[in-house]
């Protein structure tokens, strides 16, 4: 079992001083599935001049203690899981599934890790740091099918996601001034993806309090992020968090429970 902290972006992105400052890149950035289907695509692209290598692995995604856990799994694999692109090059990479869901939504990570270049025999590495890159893709499967956005309904463009199985709480840090901890409780059968949320007080002025991507909550689970930069409590009470849901084009209240003193 493989503990990892929060995820930082939609396609989780960590260095490590390893080789040559990577070019991959990596479309789409998230992967859905309905169980009737058995395999979808992944472009890994090389913008660099020199040749990439890489190796593609999946994971079972959870969450317990709000934590996100990664574990092993057959239910899904890649192929091929590992890899070369020549500069300026396109690697298709296919996403198999081998074990569809019974019910509900099932949360996958694809692990794809670049690997460092062979030195010859006899030659030391470059000095310096030097990065290798890995991106994080979440791969979610529905046993059932969900209705979606598309082009064909223009109606569900400008709807925004329902958040009536959200339970959140802003609990005030009781040393740390202006800081809170959020918990949010999906009692969904889809996971919540929470992005670009902000204080909105009485008079509408916005105080950022995560830019980007805070995280996800799968389906039936419990997440808790710190916030900071809060106003005073009085200022709470008069005002709104919001954010952006899932891919939502705009954004919309969270339905949060404040407890500050």
């Amino acid at each position: 079992m493989q503990r990892l902290a929060s995820f930082l972006l939609a396609a989780w992105i960590v260095y490590t001083p390893l080789a040559f400052a990577s070019s991959l890149q990596v479309s789409p950035t998230i992967v859905e599935l309905q169980a009737s289907e058995r395999a979808q695509g992944l472009w890994l692209r090389n913008s660099g001049n020199t040749p990439i290598h890489a190796q593609i692995r999946v994971s079972r995604w959870s969450q317990d203690n709000s934590q996100d856990i990664l574990d092993p799994t057959r239910d899904i694999v890649a192929s091929p899981p590992i890899l070369s692109i020549e500069p300026h090059a396109e690697q298709l990479v296919r996403i198999v599934l081998l074990q569809p869901p019974l019910e509900g939504e099932q949360a996958y990570r694809m692990i794809i890790d670049e690997l460092p270049d062979a030195l010859p025999s006899g030659a030391s590495a470059s000095p310096g740091l030097n990065f290798l890159l890995r991106y994080s893709v979440p791969v979610f499967v529905n046993a059932a099918q969900s209705a979606t956005k598309t082009e064909n309904n223009p109606d569900s463009a400008a709807s925004l996601t329902d958040l009536r199985s959200i339970q959140a709480t802003l609990k005030a840090d009781p040393i740390a001034k202006h800081t809170a901890t959020l918990v949010v409780l999906n009692t969904g059968t889809r996971r919540i993806k929470i992005s670009e949320l902000a204080f909105v007080d009485a008079q509408g002025v916005r105080t950022p309090l995560a830019k980007g991507l805070l995280g996800y909550v799968l389906a039936q689970r419990q997440m808790a992020w710190t916030l900071h930069g809060l106003p005073v409590p009085a200022a709470m009470r008069n005002g709104k968090i919001e954010g952006k849901f899932n891919d939502d084009p705009q954004p919309q209240a969270l339905p949060v429970m404040v407890n500050f003193p």
